[in-house]
C-alpha cells in the first residue's frame, strides 16, 4: 500500500510505503483524520537467488517480459564450479547462467538455487609416517600430492616398507578447500632372535631363549648369557648376533670338546704305551704294560 497514487512499480523501487498486513501506528497524527491508501501493483515477477552452499549474493531480478539470468560469477564455492540455476535446492540445473527467461516461465515470485558441480581436480595430501625406534612417536617419511573429486572419498594407498607392518587406510572426505590430509601410520615389526643351546643349558634349563625388539633397534649382545655344557667349551653363536633387529633368526650354540694329552706310566712294569690325545668322553686304550708276579 502507498499513501499516494502509484500506477506501476516493482518490488525494488521503494514506492511501497506499507507491506501487506503491516502493523502501522503513524498513518496520521490528527484526530478523526481520514487516510486513503492506494493499492500498489507490481509489474512482472521477482526472481530471488540463493547461493545454495556457496558464498556471495545476487540482487533480486524483476522480470516483466523477459530477462537474462545472472551468470553466477558473483558466487563462489570452494571445490565446485557454478553450473546453472534450479527451482529446488537439490535439483539439477534447469537454467544456465546468463540464459534468457520469460516471466511466463514462472507462476509468481520465485527463488532460484545455484547448482554446483564438484571439481574433479581438488588437491589433497597423503602423508606416510614411520614409527620411531623407541617411544610412541612417528616421523614423517614422505608426502604424496593427489587430486580427486570434491566431497568424495580419497584414494590413498599404503606403501610397503621393509620392517614395517602395512596398515589398512581410512579414507577421508575431500574438502573443497583442498586442505584434506590422509595420515597413514606404519608400526615397526617385532623381530625375534631365538637362541638354541644345542646340547647345552642355562643352569638346569635346556629350553631355547628368545630376545625381541622393534625392527631397526639395537640388539643387546649381552641379553643372553653363554650356555654351558659338560665336557665342552662354548665358542660362539652361529650365525653371529646381529647389531640390530632386522629379521627373525635362530642362533645355535657352537661347542668345542675339551681335549687332553694322556701319558701312560708303567709304574714298575715293563713295556711302553704311546701318549694319546683324547677328547672328553673318549675311552682309555687297553693296557699293554706287563709286570712279573
Amino acid at each position: 500500500w502507498s499513501t499516494s497514487p502509484v500506477t506501476e512499480t516493482s518490488a525494488n523501487s521503494g514506492s511501497v510505503t506499507y507491506e501487506v498486513k503491516a502493523t502501522v501506528k503513524n498513518l496520521s497524527y490528527t484526530e478523526g483524520d481520514v487516510v486513503q491508501l492506494y493499492a500498489v501493483w507490481k509489474l512482472g515477477i521477482d526472481l530471488y537467488f540463493n547461493a545454495n552452499g556457496g558464498s556471495g549474493s545476487i540482487s533480486p531480478l524483476n522480470v516483466v517480459s523477459s530477462a537474462n539470468l545472472p551468470t553466477g560469477s558473483a558466487l563462489t564455492r570452494a571445490g565446485y564450479t557454478f553450473a546453472g540455476w534450479s527451482k529446488t535446492a537439490g535439483g539439477s540445473a534447469t537454467y544456465s547462467g546468463g540464459e534468457q527467461v520469460a516471466a511466463s516461465d514462472f507462476s509468481g515470485d520465485t527463488t532460484l538455487y545455484a547448482v554446483w558441480t564438484s571439481n574433479t581436480n581438488t588437491p589433497y595430501k597423503v602423508e606416510h609416517y614411520l614409527q620411531n625406534v623407541t617411544g610412541n612417536g612417528y616421523t614423517l617419511d614422505s608426502t604424496e600430492n593427489k587430486t580427486g573429486t570434491t566431497d568424495t572419498l580419497t584414494a590413498a594407498a599404503a606403501k610397503t616398507y621393509t620392517g614395517f607392518n602395512t596398515p589398512s587406510v581410512t579414507q577421508e572426505n575431500i574438502d573443497g578447500s583442498g586442505t584434506t590430509v590422509v595420515k597413514i601410520l606404519y608400526t615397526r615389526k617385532t623381530i625375534t632372535l631365538t637362541f638354541k643351546p644345542d646340547g647345552g643349558a642355562w643352569g638346569t634349563s635346556t629350553a631355547n631363549k628368545t630376545v625381541q625388539g622393534r625392527y631397526g633397534a639395537s640388539v643387546n649382545s649381552s641379553a643372553v648369557s653363554s650356555p654351558t655344557r659338560e665336557g665342552y667349551v662354548f665358542n660362539e653363536w652361529s650365525p653371529t648376533i646381529p647389531s640390530t633387529f632386522t629379521e627373525n633368526k635362530t642362533l645355535t650354540a657352537q661347542w668345542t670338546r675339551i681335549t687332553c694329552t694322556v701319558k701312560f706310566n708303567a709304574n714298575g712294569g715293563t713295556g711302553s704305551m704311546a701318549e694319546r690325545t683324547l677328547n672328553y668322553g673318549d675311552a682309555l686304550p687297553a693296557n699293554t704294560f706287563t709286570r712279573t708276579g
